[in-house]
């Protein structure tokens, strides 16, 4: 950066007028628009002056102009470059050779630095101050700003940013790269002439690079070259190396020293020269170059922070089939691979695979392709429009609802009946709902018209999916079969369209109920198979309990019998009572043909998706309804279940008038 100077005061040195402004490359210099409109405008003759190079003392005046694009007042900014008539190959080598980065990406709260020539300083060359960032909202005239709190200009003996205004604001990155955010403009003054409380205000950059096109391109400039360095770091895991390099290594092709882009552009190349068209070789190794470019722009949005079911769950809905795939980076060749065959078809949609997937991905962790430039530049170079990425992460990240329905604890006395009331938790990707009460008369008809009364009162969203939390004795009473929620004048069960799952109610109740539940999900292997329970084992509870608290991987379970037997210890509640949480249970045992069925239906699940997909994916059998509890404690898909939730029994919330209805 340097000090911004008229003709007559470049022999002022090292006093004299100060104003501050910056290169940022290709001959362009920003600065603030009032610096330059009190000494003549437009048509002032200006100079720039820097040091004279690295470790030098002395100075070098460039000579610049207004560029050709007017300057914004409303901003206060206004773009100069380098005069050619007055000025030589050299100084223009020195101008770009001084350029500072540009980007858009600051929050309130961030640590960063300001730097200019404060007319308190005696200091020959630039000043940088630190500072802290208390708004990136605050408004100025008509625009917003950058607000800033500067200690050293709230001090006994402050700084004042008088001569600042044209400096930049910079901010470090995540990758350590320190990047002009934004621009000084101005300061509120005390009667002294020193900042106001310290505090400073900057034009944003994401602002001006609106007005100027030169300031747009060196902000891509720069995102892209951030891009290309992050995806250089970046390799594939070695589980895709060992399901993918044997048929490379077939073809008589060289291995790579690293799975990275450089390596595989190498490899891609080598290809390209053998097959001399399209081959099974060529598609692999360009979906692999492909997905290792994702794999930079999923780490960069926060991919690593989701676990790995979350993903094959979003691939499931985005892409389709993820199975075999046990990593991130299997999931991302998966959807290159697909984006490969898709092309050979010439099929391909308006968003490939592999970009419905991080983007996917980037609805559940908030990164607005909008405003996260690494995103924005990956899916540009991939010739997607912006429109069509927003239009899918909005869709996700605004859609959807989750409504969790507490039936009520355990009856201590185990008196027949039905629940007293209903109180339902709403989550939705627009708002959440406090939880509410409907009260019921302890009958089934009386149950059935709160359940309607509470669908009735649910924010619309669709999708719906719906958790039902019951005691034991009605976990297998259909009551997701039960015909109470309208839609277009028509009467349908939650089964019909809302995925229902079930919980165990007590769980909400009892830390004890609700640890043992949490302590088994975390041990359970879902590549094992559920377990076959023989009758006898089922109808002797000591057996079946002893059996259950020395099992310690199996995931979740399988398995029925007629309830209605007297004779019998229900199995289901032992198995409920011992922190099993997933359980599929039929109304009569399951016979051979009916489990090879189910068996198929779940190993087309991806491992790491069944805990999430198990329900939805269970073949139907006409008139054999199974009870599905599956009672996540994480809560349901990227819902989140608040402890808050956990509260006294329903009948004693009566009378407290607190989020009441129905009465």
């Amino acid at each position: 950066m340097g000090r911004l100077l008229t003709s007559p005061e470049r022999r002022e040195w090292p006093g004299g007028a100060v104003r501050s402004a910056f290169a940022i490359g290709d001959g362009y210099v920003l600065t603030a628009w009032h610096c330059v409109r009190d000494i003549g405008g437009r048509s002032a003759e200006l100079w720039l002056r820097l040091r004279a190079g690295a470790g030098s003392d002395g100075y070098v005046d460039i000579p610049v102009r207004h560029s050709a694009t007017d300057p914004d007042p409303q901003l206060d900014v206004t773009l100069l470059q380098f005069d050619e008539a007055r000025g030589d190959q050299k100084l223009r080598d020195r101008l770009d050779e001084v350029a500072l980065p540009l980007g858009v990406e600051v929050d309130a709260h961030d640590e960063v630095r300001v730097g200019g020539f404060p007319a308190w300083n005696t200091a020959r060359h630039c000043v940088i101050l630190g500072g802290k960032v208390d708004s990136v909202h605050a408004p100025f005239g008509t625009v917003q700003t950058i607000r800033v709190h500067m200690p050293p200009m709230a001090a006994n003996q402050p700084e004042t940013p008088h001569g600042m205004s044209g400096g930049p604001l910079l901010r470090t990155g995540p990758d350590r790269r320190e990047l002009v955010v934004g621009l000084v403009r101005s300061f509120p003054r005390g009667r002294d002439g020193a900042a106001l409380g310290g505090e400073v205000l900057c034009c944003r950059m994401a602002d001006v690079r609106q007005v100027f096109a030169p300031v747009d391109d060196a902000i891509r400039r720069n995102v892209a070259a951030a891009h290309m360095a992050a995806v250089g770091s970046v390799e594939l895991s070695d589980d895709v190396v060992q399901a993918y390099w044997p048929a490379l290594r077939a073809g008589g092709f060289q291995r790579p020293a690293h799975w990275d882009v450089e390596h595989l552009d190498k490899l891609r190349q080598e290809v390209d020269a053998d097959s001399g068209g399209p081959s099974r070789a060529r598609n692999t190794v360009a979906a692999l170059h492909a997905a290792v470019r994702a794999k930079a722009v999923l780490t960069a949005i926060g991919g690593p922070r989701l676990p790995l079911g979350q993903l094959a769950t979003i691939y499931h809905m985005e892409v389709g089939d993820c199975v075999g795939c046990h990593s991130a980076d299997a999931m991302l060749v998966r959807a290159a691979d697909a984006d490969q065959q898709l092309l050979s078809e010439n099929a391909m949609g308006a968003l490939s695979c592999l970009a419905r997937f991080v983007i996917g991905a980037a609805a559940v962790l908030g990164a607005n392709p909008a405003e996260h430039r690494t995103l924005r530049s990956w899916l540009e170079s991939l010739g997607h429009q912006p429109a069509d990425a927003g239009q899918l992460y909005l869709h996700r990240r605004t859609s959807g609802g989750w409504l969790l329905l507490d039936f009520g604890d355990e009856d201590p006395a185990e008196v027949p009946g039905w629940p007293t009331g209903i109180t339902w938790s709403y989550f939705g990707a627009g708002e959440d709902r406090p939880p509410e009460t409907v009260d019921s008369d302890g009958t089934e008809d009386g149950l059935r018209r709160a359940l309607a009364q509470v669908l009735r009162a649910v924010p619309p969203a669709y999708p719906l999916v719906v958790d039902l939390a019951l005691p034991h004795a009605k976990l297998r009473a259909g009551i997701e079969h039960w015909p109470v929620r309208e839609v277009d004048r028509e009467l349908r069960a939650l089964s019909d369209d809302c995925r229902p799952r079930l919980r165990w109610s007590r769980r909400l109740y009892s830390e004890q109920h609700r640890n043992q539940l949490v302590n088994r999900a975390a041990q359970g292997q879902w590549h094992s198979e559920p377990p076959t329970f023989v009758d006898d084992m089922l109808a002797d509870h000591h057996r079946l309990r002893d059996w259950a608290r020395t099992d310690q991987h199996h995931a979740w379970l399988l398995g029925g019998c007629d309830p209605r037997d007297p004779a019998r210890t229900d199995p289901l509640r032992v198995l409920l009572q011992e922190g099993y949480g997933f359980v599929v249970w039929y109304p009569d045992r399951l016979d051979p043909d009916r489990r090879r069925e189910i068996g198929a239906a779940v190993a087309g699940v991806a491992v790491p998706a069944r805990r999430n997909l198990i329900p939805d994916q269970l073949p139907r059998f006409t008139g054999f309804r199974p009870a599905v509890i599956w009672d996540d404690p994480a809560g349901r898909g990227h819902f989140k279940l608040p402890g808050q939730l956990i509260g006294e029994p329903i009948q004693d919330r009566r009378g407290t008038g607190e989020h009441r209805s129905g009465e």
